[in-house]
């Protein structure tokens, strides 16, 4: 299988799943942060904060945008792009652990 069609298909699938994936990617930590700190406001807030820092540079890659200001534009290439990402998922995944 070349490496056009493997692209194809990933961009095919990118494209047609990833307003689900910005939306649930968006809703899942407010309503994690109200069950979890709701009282507690500056850890509600500085969560949701923490959250949607990450959030943006996902949403930056499936719109292939620039991730991060000063991060990594779209013409830098698949590598840093994807460890850049990978950097946020692990920071989006992480802020679930976040306790004080």
């Amino acid at each position: 299988m070349s490496n056009n069609a493997t692209d194809s298909a990933w961009l095919r699938i990118r494209n047609r799943y990833r307003v689900f994936v910005v939306w649930a990617l968006a809703i899942v930590p407010v309503v994690y942060s109200i069950w979890h700190y709701w009282g507690e406001w500056t850890i509600f807030f500085g969560a949701l904060a923490g959250h949607w820092l990450f959030w943006q540079a996902i949403v930056a890659c499936l719109y292939d945008k620039t991730i991060w200001p000063g991060g990594a534009a779209p013409e830098d290439g698949k590598a840093i792009r994807g460890g850049v990402v990978a950097f946020a998922v692990a920071g989006y995944i992480t802020m679930f652990f976040y306790f004080f």
